[in-house]
């Protein structure tokens, strides 16, 4: 599997960088939702993460790799 993926040119600083964006995109949500009271800007902060996330696990998973 590493072969195919070619992970001597997919991992290294840029590999731990995505996945600090990451935990970076979904970590800001969690501390808001723990700290602050969730009213409707809370909720629109929690799903643009998860879009962004989810755009970065794309680009992470597929773009990337070429």
């Amino acid at each position: 599997m590493h072969r195919r993926t070619r992970i001597e040119h997919t991992s290294g600083t840029s590999e731990s960088a995505v996945h600090a964006l990451m935990t970076t995109e979904v970590g800001i949500p969690v501390v808001m939702g723990l700290l602050a009271r969730v009213n409707p800007l809370v909720l629109t902060v929690m799903g643009g993460a998860a879009v962004a996330h989810g755009a970065t696990a794309v680009y992470d998973v597929s773009l990337r790799r070429r």
